[in-house]
């Protein structure tokens, strides 16, 4: 699509009629799930998260950084039904004028709470967690805080569907097992907040909110989350999870750092390299074509196979489909004219489309080769 094109879209998205707010209901408990409801407009979203011992307290906080960049795209005012640490919403002011400079079209508001709440949780000692999805930056950044990180957090319904049936228990059952590899016990929260999400903005941009929400459920337990780094610190760009922007989801109670933009994505390979009990479980697909744990033909699995080829630990990739000829995994990439989801449609900016794929669901659950 040419500038001009995206100016006119960016123009019209400017002019379109806007929710005078965007409300967070109350949140409630049952069933084991900490919910709310999402109203702006005509539409209404029953979002939630499930987990163990959860810190219901400070669920304005969670659902105030999940919900934030969707409000800027779709209302002019946030209003959150709950009490939300001062601290917080201070922070949120940062991450609008931050997101606001990469792309205007998402738009600064007000941020209203039921109540402000003071400075958060007492500051007793609370160990450090990572999040890990089983991918080479999770796992990185896994092996990396080894000694800094007690427990490690998957979110179920972040990139495979939480009513996945076919993928689901496979890829929660390899999550755990690269865990256990680690040492480290895995905490599981399910999510179904990324299904109305994904109608607003793209899933890049968003993301970081919803992984600072799950930060915040546990905040009665985890002081400090690391965040995995997608890229490394010589090609940064816009992106939901960013060194500039991560920090600034926490409070008084949470920290989150944005960890591993130091190395490329070989340089985390020659390191994963080191623990081959690691990348027995090593997941990077999120096509998952014939319902394999990688397919080994989508960008994702074949940059990931160029990175270990490189690195000379290919053979250690065991949950990879076998290569016959792996020094034309490079030639296949540029021949059949590969581009990850960040290089096709980047978080935010110029170039951004401003939503996801139009199939991007089927392509999730794997229907799509």
């Amino acid at each position: 699509m040419s500038w001009l094109n995206r100016r006119w879209i960016y123009r019209r998205e400017l002019r379109h009629a806007l929710a005078e707010e965007f409300v967070i209901g109350e949140p409630t408990v049952g069933d084991g799930r900490l919910s709310t409801t999402v109203r702006f407009g005509a539409e209404r979203w029953d979002v939630w998260f499930a987990g163990d011992d959860l810190a219901v307290d400070a669920a304005g906080d969670a659902f105030a950084t999940a919900l934030l960049l969707p409000a800027m795209r779709r209302a002019r005012r946030l209003r959150i039904e709950a009490p939300v640490s001062a601290r917080l919403l201070d922070n949120l002011a940062v991450v609008q004028s931050t997101v606001h400079s990469w792309d205007p079209r998402y738009r600064p508001v007000t941020v209203d709470a039921a109540e402000v709440a003071g400075g958060g949780r007492a500051p007793a000692p609370r160990p450090a967690a990572a999040f890990f999805s089983g991918g080479v930056d999770s796992c990185y950044t896994a092996v990396r805080q080894e000694d800094r990180v007690e427990a490690l957090v998957f979110l179920n319904g972040f990139d495979v569907a939480h009513w996945d049936v076919k993928m689901g228990p496979s890829i929660r059952d390899g999550v755990a097992s690269a865990a256990k590899a680690l040492g480290k016990p895995l905490i599981v929260l399910d999510t179904n907040i990324r299904d109305p999400l994904e109608s607003v903005a793209p899933w890049t941009a968003l993301h970081g909110g919803v992984l600072a929400a799950a930060a915040h459920l546990l905040s009665n337990r985890y002081a400090t989350f690391y965040l995995p780094a997608t890229f490394w610190c010589a090609a940064l760009q816009p992106h939901g999870s960013h060194p500039v922007l991560d920090p600034w989801w926490g409070n008084d109670s949470v920290a989150l750092v944005h960890d591993g933009a130091e190395r490329h994505r070989p340089g985390k390979a020659l390191v994963l390299a080191q623990r081959p009990e690691l990348l027995r479980w090593l997941r990077v697909c999120w096509r998952n074509t014939e319902g394999r744990y990688n397919c080994g033909r989508c960008v994702k699995c074949l940059n990931t196979l160029t990175a270990f080829h490189e690195a000379g630990a290919l053979p250690l990739l065991e949950s990879f489909p076998p290569r016959r000829r792996p020094e034309l995994l490079g030639a296949e990439l540029r021949w059949r004219k590969l581009r990850s989801n960040e290089e096709r449609n980047p978080a935010f900016g110029p170039r951004s489309a401003g939503t996801n794929h139009p199939d991007w669901g089927t392509r999730r659950t794997g229907t799509v080769s």
